[in-house]
C-alpha cells in the first residue's frame, strides 16, 4: 500500500510542477509591443529617459538596447517595414568594460 501512496504522491508532484512551469511560461510567450519606430523611440526617450546604447543587425532587422541613467533598459527590434517592437525590459543596466579591442 505504501508503494501505491508514494506513486500517487510522485504523480501529484509532477502534476503541480508541470502546472507551475506552464504558469511561468505563459507570460514569457506574450506578444511583443510594436508600433511605428518614431512613436516607440519618443516613448522610450520622453517617458523612460532611455537612449540607444548598442545596436546590431540580424535577419529580422536592427536590434537595439536602450538604457537610462537610472538603470532602466529596453531591448527592441526594428523591422525593415519601420515597425519597432519591444522584446524585453528591466532594470539595473550596467556598462561592461570591453573584453577586447577599443571601448565601444
Amino acid at each position: 500500500m505504501s508503494r501505491r501512496v508514494n506513486k500517487l504522491n510522485r504523480s501529484r508532484r509532477r502534476y503541480w510542477l508541470a502546472l507551475c512551469m506552464c504558469a511561468v511560461a505563459i507570460p514569457a510567450a506574450a506578444a511583443p509591443i510594436c508600433g511605428p519606430r518614431e512613436k516607440v523611440t519618443q516613448e522610450l526617450t520622453k517617458r523612460y529617459g532611455e537612449v540607444p546604447q548598442v545596436m546590431g543587425l540580424n535577419n529580422s532587422g536592427v536590434m537595439e538596447v536602450w538604457a537610462s541613467e537610472s538603470g532602466g533598459w529596453t531591448v527592441t527590434i526594428t523591422r525593415p517595414d519601420g515597425v519597432m517592437c519591444v522584446l524585453g525590459a528591466g532594470h539595473a543596466f550596467e556598462r561592461m568594460p570591453p573584453a577586447y579591442g577599443e571601448p565601444i
